[in-house]
């Protein structure tokens, strides 16, 4: 592909924004855990988006996120 035609390509391409989902991640403390995420588009800004992320409660997820956020607040 010459860069002409990168360009081109790119300036027409539409990237899809993903409003809700779910990420599969691994965090070398408590291991893989699933959590689901929502973005909300803040009225009156469109340069910022709101992210909330949450799990299915009484999955090992939950229970793993729970665990996490008891660590970072005796970090404090």
């Amino acid at each position: 592909m010459t860069p002409t035609s990168w360009r081109t390509w790119w300036h027409n391409h539409r990237v899809h924004e993903r409003t809700h989902g779910t990420k599969h991640m691994v965090h070398p403390a408590v291991g893989p855990m699933t959590i689901r995420y929502e973005a909300l588009a803040l009225p009156g800004d469109d340069d910022q988006t709101l992210f909330i992320y949450t799990t299915d409660p009484g999955s090992s997820s939950h229970d793993d996120l729970r665990l996490l956020a008891l660590w970072a607040t005796q970090q404090l």
